[in-house]
């Protein structure tokens, strides 16, 4: 029996010199990690040049609507000047100083309030008609923002005149309520004029 397993691990020995394990070829290993990397390096590549180009777009895209925007506002601009500053701006001057007359009543005792409520409302009407409705022209937006700031102090003006409670022929009095709110509605309305650049939101 021992001379048998002898010949039996001879022969499984022979058999394991013969049948070495498989081993690729080191150049073959090589070409097989250059594939991968090579894949890889063309997809982040890939990637990295599409985000580029989409980054570029938007960039690009963004520049035109600014671009757009500011040839808007200059658009505008000409005509505000043209149109509005130009030819018209006087009216603006010759309302306050008509409205500034009228309000002056006030300071006379037996002064007819309702009369000059009726005198006050016409020279803001003319107002608009000679001055604020040519806003549309150039910006709607703009225009409902003026209108409703002269709307806003020609409310309070009567709303203070039609205040049987106040003697408004007391200096302190007039000055508080009726020459101060038309100070300020004259200065708010010429900054926001003069201040104006093409756009109606711009605060």
């Amino acid at each position: 029996m021992d001379s048998i397993n002898i010949v039996y691990d001879s022969i499984g020995n022979s058999l394991t010199i013969f049948n070495p394990p498989v081993m690729l070829p080191i150049e073959v290993q090589c070409a097989s990690e250059n594939g991968w990397w090579n894949i890889l390096t063309w997809i982040l590549s890939f990637i990295f040049s599409a985000l580029t180009f989409y980054v570029g777009r938007i960039t690009a895209r963004k520049n035109e609507i600014k671009n757009d925007e500011i040839k808007e506002a200059d658009r505008k601009m000409s005509l505000f000047k043209t149109l509005i500053l130009d030819y018209n701006l006087r009216y603006v001057y010759v309302f306050f100083e008509q409205l500034d007359n009228q309000l002056r009543e006030l300071k006379q005792p037996n002064c007819d309030k309702k009369l000059l409520d009726s005198h006050i409302q016409n020279e803001f009407k003319k107002l608009n008609e000679k001055f604020v409705e040519l806003l549309m022209a150039v910006d709607n937006d703009y225009y409902e923002s003026i209108l409703e700031l002269s709307d806003k102090y020609r409310d309070k003006l009567v709303s203070n005149i039609a205040d049987d409670g106040v003697n408004l022929y007391v200096e302190s009095k007039y000055s508080e309520l009726i020459d101060s709110p038309c100070r300020e509605f004259k200065v708010l309305l010429l900054k926001s004029l003069f201040n104006y650049r093409g756009k109606s939101n711009q605060g």
